[in-house]
C-alpha cells in the first residue's frame, strides 16, 4: 500500500468521525511540506500553501458557523484539530511512508501550532459562549498541554533519531554482510563464484532433480595451452587472460545459470533444467564468444545428470574435456 491509500485511508476515517474535510486537506498539506509523508504527484498541490490557508479559513468558517454541531467547547475542538493531522500521519506511519529522521525541532514547532491552535480555539469558543464555558477547566488542560507537548516532542525527537541511527547501523550492518557474503563466494582474481559455491550450487540442484523428476547439466571449461601464456608472457598475462574468458564466458547466460572458477585455469558451468544437447548450444556459444573476444580458445566437456551423485557428472563432464583435449582442443565434447 503506497500514499494514495494512506490519503484515502485518512479522508474515510475523516468522513465517518464527522471531522471537518477542510482540516484533512490541510493537515496532509502541511504534513506533505514538513516531508512528514509523501503525496502522489498527482495530489502535490494539496501542499502549496494557498491550498492550506484557503482549507484553513474555510475550517474557521465552517466552525464559527455552527456547521459543525459537534463541537461544543475548546476540548472538542482540540481533538478537532488534532485528530486529522495526527490520523493522516499515523496512517503514513503505518504503510511506510514516514520520515525516520524527522527532527526535534520540527517535532516542537508541531507542538507550538498545537498550543496556539488549542489556544485561539479556546479564546474564540469563550467569546462565542463565555457563560457555559468551564474556564478553569480549559485553563488547566491548556496548562497540561502546556507542559506535556513539549516533553512529548523533546521525547519524539530523541526516539526518532534513535530510530534512525538504528535504521542507519542496520544498512551498514546489511551491506557488510553481503559484502561478507560476496567475499566467500566468489574467485578473487576474475570475480566469478568460487568452486565451494559451485559445488554447493551442484549439491542442491542434484537434491532438486531428485525431487521433481528433472535434470540439470555441467559443462567443464578449460583455456587451451594456458601454461604456454604462463611460460612465455609470465603470470600477470596469464591472470589478464583469466579475467578475459571469465568476461567472455559468463556473458549470454540466463539468469539461474551458475558460472564460476573450478581451479587453476578451468570453469564451470552449472545449467538447471537443461538436457545434453541444451548444454551443448549453450558451451558452443561460450566457446564462440571466447575465442571471438580474447586470443586464446577453449575446451569444453560437457554432461547430463543421471541417478548418480555430483561427483559422477563432474567425473563425465572431465571425461568428455579430456577427449576434446585429445581430439585438438578448441570444441566441445
Amino acid at each position: 500500500m503506497g500514499t494514495l491509500e494512506a490519503l484515502s485511508l485518512a479522508m474515510g476515517t475523516a468522513w465517518t468521525s464527522g471531522i471537518n474535510l477542510y482540516a484533512t486537506v490541510a493537515a496532509l498539506g502541511i504534513a506533505n511540506r514538513m516531508e512528514m509523508i509523501q503525496l502522489p504527484q498527482n495530489l502535490e498541490a494539496l501542499s502549496h500553501p494557498g491550498v492550506i490557508a484557503i482549507a484553513c479559513v474555510m475550517y474557521l468558517i465552517e466552525f464559527f458557523a455552527d456547521k459543525v454541531p459537534y463541537v461544543d467547547s475548546g476540548w472538542d475542538a482540540l481533538h478537532t484539530f488534532i485528530r486529522v493531522p495526527a490520523g493522516a500521519i499515523l496512517a503514513a506511519q503505518s504503510l511506510g511512508d514516514m520520515n525516520p529522521a524527522l527532527e526535534l525541532m520540527a517535532l516542537l514547532a508541531g507542538g507550538s501550532v498545537a498550543l496556539v491552535a488549542h489556544g485561539t480555539v479556546l479564546h474564540l469558543s469563550y467569546l462565542r459562549d463565555q457563560y457555559s464555558m468551564d474556564v478553569e477547566a480549559a485553563l488547566t488542560q491548556f496548562a497540561v498541554l502546556m507542559i506535556a507537548l513539549p516533553w512529548f516532542a523533546a521525547m519524539g525527537g530523541y526516539v526518532n533519531r534513535l530510530r534512525a541511527r538504528l535504521a542507519e547501523s542496520n544498512r551498514s550492518l546489511a551491506h557488510a554482510m553481503h559484502g561478507m557474503h560476496e567475499l566467500a563466494v566468489r574467485d578473487e582474481l576474475t570475480g566469478a563464484y568460487n568452486r565451494r559455491f559451485l559445488m554447493e550450487t551442484m549439491a542442491r540442484e542434484h537434491a532438486r532433480a531428485g525431487r521433481l523428476g528433472g535434470s540439470f547439466a555441467a559443462c567443464i571449461i578449460d583455456v587451451d595451452h594456458f601454461k604456454t601464456v604462463n611460460d612465455t608472457l609470465g603470470h600477470p598475462a596469464g591472470d589478464e587472460v583469466l579475467k578475459a574468458v571469465a568476461a567472455a564466458a559468463g556473458r549470454g547466460l540466463r539468469a539461474v545459470d551458475v558460472f564460476g572458477r573450478f581451479g587453476g585455469e578451468e570453469f564451470l558451468v552449472v545449467l538447471p533444467d537443461t538436457d545434453l544437447a541444451g548444454a551443448r548450444i549453450v558451451a558452443e556459444r561460450i566457446r564462440a564468444a571466447v575465442a571471438a573476444e580474447t586470443e586464446v580458445s577453449v575446451t569444453i566437456g560437457v554432461a547430463q545428470s543421471a541417478k548418480d551423485d555430483v561427483a559422477a557428472v563432474l567425473a563425465r563432464a572431465d571425461q568428455a574435456l579430456y577427449r576434446g583435449k585429445a581430439a585438438g582442443r578448441n570444441r566441445v565434447v
